[in-house]
């Protein structure tokens, strides 16, 4: 590694962390919107998870950030100190696995309440999830000294995982998509808005499936470069702004009405703890989901 291309392993490692910084700010912002929009109205179990997950990626880019730190400017010019493979490189690898897991653990979730207690489908995304988590957590545990090391005897590992992450939103989104197909009513204000709900799931499980995928196609096709490390420094910000904004995003569909849009209020309520499980209903003029 000390004689590898650095544009292409310290340097992307440099623009995969300065990008993840952008995206954490984004999520700062949105975690910002959500206690303020719905700390009296969701559940303290979600509530406790946003914080959650918002306080793992503080902490996640903390450790991109310091990793940064010792290779560019407390080891610069050192170039035999590029193949060390720096602790909190290591354990934003584990910090992702665990966002990754509450993300989906959230989802399962939505799955489990609207396919009306499906524990087939949901045990099989808690499965996966938690084995997804071992994976992380194992590659973490190792203690490897040298990237060289971690290419050569890990890397399977490590693309085990990021299939598993993808193969998991494919479910999810799937799933999801079609338990709220099978809510139209023949109503078309209602049904609108079970599209639009569709477009939105869609929307959030290409955002993380693409971002895995693409992951991992670099992290088997280009090992000795750090492009599938920088790629994996964004992939947790992507499933932390993939979960605020699917909560965030429970008024939009009313405040289209409220500007003429439908002519129905509209009322999302995804919220973990307050219902057994999602239905859609017409009562009131408000439409339930």
């Amino acid at each position: 590694m000390a004689t590898a291309n650095l544009k292409l392993t310290f340097g992307a490692m440099y623009i995969g962390c300065v990008i993840s910084v952008c995206f954490s700010g984004i999520a700062a912002l949105q975690a910002y919107i959500y206690f303020r929009q719905y700390r009296n109205r969701d559940s303290r179990r979600t509530k406790s998870m946003v914080l959650s997950a918002w306080a793992l990626d503080v902490v996640h880019t903390v450790f991109i950030c310091q990793g940064i730190w010792h290779y560019l400017v407390l080891n610069w010019g050192n170039l035999g100190e590029l193949d060390h493979l720096t602790w909190t490189v290591g354990m934003s690898i584990a910090i992702t696995g665990l966002i990754t897991v509450l993300v989906h653990m959230f989802y399962a979730m939505r799955v489990w309440r609207l396919s009306k207690h499906n524990a087939w489908i949901t045990g099989l995304i808690v499965i996966l999830a938690c084995v997804r988590l071992g994976s992380a957590l194992k590659i973490s545990r190792l203690r490897l000294k040298h990237f060289s090391s971690f290419i050569s005897d890990f890397r399977w590992l490590f693309t085990f995982g990021l299939a598993l992450s993808a193969l998991i939103d494919v479910i999810i989104t799937g799933t999801l998509c079609y338990y709220l197909r099978s809510s139209v009513t023949g109503y078309s204000s209602i049904d609108d808005i079970i599209h639009r709900i569709i477009l939105y799931t869609i929307n959030n499980g290409l955002f993380t499936c693409l971002a895995s995928l693409i992951d991992m196609v670099c992290a088997a096709s280009m090992p000795h470069n750090f492009l599938f490390l920088s790629l994996h420094f964004i992939i947790a910000k992507c499933y932390v702004n993939s979960l605020l904004s699917s909560l965030n995003s429970r008024d939009a569909l009313r405040d289209r009405e409220e500007n003429g849009s439908f002519p129905m209020q509209v009322h999302v309520a995804v919220d973990t703890g307050t219902q057994s499980h999602p239905r859609i209903m017409l009562r009131r003029q408000q439409v339930r989901v």
